[in-house]
C-alpha cells in the first residue's frame, strides 16, 4: 500500500495569473515552483496532474472539483474559466500524482502519474483528509497535520518572466506561452 494520498499541492492561487493575455490556447501552463535560487529552484507544470480543486470567491469557497481524467487539472480549470457565469478569482489543487525531478531540463521537475487513490491504505487516507482540512480552512490554532509524501508549490507569476527573476533562472524549453518567453528575452 502507498502511504500517502497527495502528491503536491498549491494553495490559493490567482486565477488572472493562469488566464488572460498570456493564455494563447492550448500554450498556457499551471506553473508552480518550489524554492527560489538557482540550483535549489524547481518548476513543474501541473495542468496534467489528477486530483481535486477548490475555486474561491472574496467570500469562501464556491465550487469543489475532481480532474481525473489524462488531461488533468489543467482541463477542468480552463472549463471553469471560460465559463463566465463562474464567479472566481482564487483556486487551490491537491495533485494524486507525484512530482520528479526532471533531469534533461535544468531547473524542472515532471508530474508522475500514479494510483493513489487505489493503492492508499484507510490510515494513511484519514491523516492526508486531516491535512487537507487543515490547509483549505486555515485552522491555524490546532496541531499542523502535515501530508505524508506532498510539497506545497507556490505560484509562478506573470512577473517572474522578467529577466532576472525566477524564470530566467531555468532551462526556457518547457515553457509554452510565446509572450510570456519573450518577457525573457528583454
Amino acid at each position: 500500500m502507498s502511504n500517502h494520498l497527495i502528491g503536491a499541492f498549491g494553495l490559493f492561487w490567482q486565477r488572472d495569473e493562469v488566464f488572460g493575455p498570456h493564455d494563447a490556447g492550448e500554450r498556457w501552463q499551471l506553473l508552480g515552483r518550489r524554492n527560489q535560487n538557482k540550483g535549489a529552484l524547481r518548476v513543474c507544470d501541473f495542468r496534467r496532474a489528477r486530483g481535486f480543486y477548490l475555486l474561491y470567491n472574496d467570500y469562501g469557497a464556491t465550487y469543489v472539483g475532481l480532474a481525473s481524467g489524462a488531461h488533468g487539472l489543467g482541463q477542468r480549470l480552463k472549463a471553469h474559466d471560460q465559463d463566465k457565469q463562474k464567479d472566481w478569482s482564487r483556486f487551490s489543487w491537491f495533485s494524486f500524482d507525484n512530482v520528479e525531478d526532471w533531469p534533461e531540463r535544468d531547473g524542472w521537475s515532471r508530474i508522475v502519474t500514479r494510483n493513489a487513490v487505489e493503492n492508499v491504505s484507510t490510515r494513511s487516507a484519514v491523516g492526508e483528509f486531516e491535512a487537507l482540512l487543515i490547509q483549505v480552512l486555515g485552522t491555524r490554532s490546532q496541531n499542523q497535520m502535515r501530508f505524508t509524501g506532498a510539497e506545497r508549490w507556490e505560484q509562478i507569476f506573470v512577473a517572474d518572466y522578467a529577466p532576472g527573476f525566477l524564470m530566467s533562472r531555468v532551462d526556457r524549453r518547457p515553457i509554452k506561452s510565446r509572450l510570456l518567453a519573450s518577457y525573457l528575452e528583454l
